[in-house]
């Protein structure tokens, strides 16, 4: 039986297997690049107006603190909420984690509002409050915190060593000196919050 398969110079038809081939990797090349293109986007402004880190190397030369307030500006501008006050207001509680990279935040804008930072003491979460940031406490009074939230359409990002609590929406995550995160697209939901599809790509493992 003849082969399908076009030899060099020939003029029969390509054959099928290594037609399919280069079309998985051309897929390949532009799955890539769209990943590298999010990647890049995903970095919080300084206050000239660049990323902060540019010129500077990867992202993992930065604090760890730097690179925490960076995730939670993008978290921020990459989820949609059914209506925002006029300031978008950012609560923090728990140990401190991210010192004064917060100032950074306070600069900028989210959905075209001024950002507004306030720690919190135990678990009164202001009704203002668009975003919450957990960083590592006492679990009672994690257990107190969050339900004090439960049914309220706020972010919940958590920055604790925790297994997957679908009380939080997302959950930072740093491991062999890199940092992401995991997205709980159903807690989203419940909250009436929507993550968009290029915040979805970046996570680490969607729920």
């Amino acid at each position: 039986m003849p082969s399908r398969t076009k030899a060099p110079g020939g003029s029969g038809p390509p054959d099928p297997v290594c037609r399919d081939a280069v079309a998985g990797q051309a897929l390949g090349r532009r799955l890539a690049l769209g990943a590298a293109l999010l990647a890049l986007a995903f970095t919080i402004p300084s206050a000239t107006g660049q990323p902060q880190g540019a010129g500077s190397g990867a992202a993992s030369d930065r604090a760890p603190s730097t690179l925490k307030v960076a995730y939670l500006y993008n978290f921020a501008i990459y989820t949609q909420w059914p209506a925002l006050s006029p300031v978008f207001e950012v609560c923090v509680a728990g140990e401190d984690t991210l010192g004064d990279s917060l100032a950074t935040l306070a600069a900028k804008e989210i959905a075209g509002r001024p950002v507004r930072v306030q720690a919190l003491s135990g678990a009164n979460v202001p009704p203002s409050c668009n975003l919450l940031f957990v960083a590592p406490m006492d679990r009672a009074q994690l257990d107190r915190l969050l339900g004090a939230v439960a049914s309220r359409q706020i972010l919940t990002v958590a920055d604790i060593d925790t297994p997957a609590d679908d009380r939080f929406v997302l959950t930072l995550l740093q491991e062999q000196g890199r940092m992401g995160f995991n997205a709980n697209h159903t807690a989203a939901k419940a909250r009436g919050l929507a993550l968009s599809a290029k915040l979805l790509r970046l996570a680490r493992n969607v729920y």
